[in-house]
């Protein structure tokens, strides 16, 4: 690698620094999904004067704690599936211009060129072939009441839960359809008014349990992950995910080591509210 692009790349990373820490959220999509391609910083291309060094589909991609620049690069090729938060980028710098090619070119009247706007990538996901393909063929259920929809495979059954009269969509939950077991379950509750903690019925006694709990990004909005596990096996007892306005309880079947790999996970992601 020359100097120069040594120099430039490092212009490159101060620039996004900056952008990311002083600059303002502004609209743009929340997420994306598509092949994940890369577009180095010093190797001379219109997306790399961006600052667009990630794109999926189009999309510029940021880095973040969460989704650092060296799992982006392990995705690089793949078919993924990203949420974040969207970045305006700032102004175009000139001397970064210069040492950089293939700047747009600004005609007059034009808006000044932006650099470093993208998504800021809170979690993403790797979307298999068959993954993929499956879900546009999963049922989907729309509460207009609420304004969410959710999709689910066709050997699952959505219930609406509660008391009989108030059966409006507010709880409900999904459940494989002519299954014996008891387990596994999804209940999802629309505007919760009290927390779950470790020690009630639903979730089992907690001297027996460890949870481990971690921030998540999920339809575009900050919440809560909590694990809870066996601690005599090491197996998932059940997952909550507390986004404020919904709350998603997920009651697992027994030899449940990693839950991101069942189709319930992919359930609770297809989960949208207010669009």
């Amino acid at each position: 690698m020359s100097r120069l692009h040594i120099l430039a790349w490092a212009l490159l990373s101060n620039v996004l620094a900056v952008c990311v820490s002083t600059g303002a959220l502004a609209q743009g999509p929340t997420r994306a999904s598509g092949v994940l391609v890369h577009h180095p910083a010093d190797v001379r291309s219109a997306e790399a004067w961006k600052g667009h060094i990630f794109t999926v589909d189009g999309v510029p991609l940021l880095p973040s704690d969460a989704v650092p620049e060296a799992v982006l690069l392990k995705y690089v090729g793949r078919r993924v599936a990203v949420i974040g938060r969207w970045y305006a980028g700032t102004v175009a710098d000139p001397t970064v211009q210069i040492l950089v090619g293939q700047a747009p070119v600004d005609t007059p009247g034009s808006p000044p060129a932006t650099r470093g706007d993208g998504l800021i990538v809170d979690a993403l996901q790797e979307l298999t072939p068959d993954v993929a393909t499956t879900m546009h063929a999963w049922r989907t259920y729309a509460n207009a009441k609420y304004g969410y929809r959710i999709s689910h495979p066709d050997e699952f059954e959505l219930i609406l839960t509660g008391l009989e009269h108030e059966r409006d969509g507010r709880t409900f939950r999904i459940v494989r359809r002519n299954h014996a077991a008891p387990v596994p379950t999804l209940d999802v509750q629309l505007e919760p008014n009290a927390p779950l903690e470790p020690g009630t019925s639903v979730l089992g006694s907690s001297f027996d349990r460890t949870v481990t709990r971690m921030p998540i990004v999920l339809d575009g909005r900050n919440g809560t992950e909590s694990v809870y596990r066996f601690k005599s096996s090491g197996e998932v007892a059940s997952i909550v995910i507390d986004l404020g306005a919904v709350r998603f309880l997920f009651t697992a079947s027994a030899d449940t080591q990693d839950f991101r790999a069942t189709p319930w996970w992919q359930v609770i992601q297809s989960f949208q509210l207010g669009r």
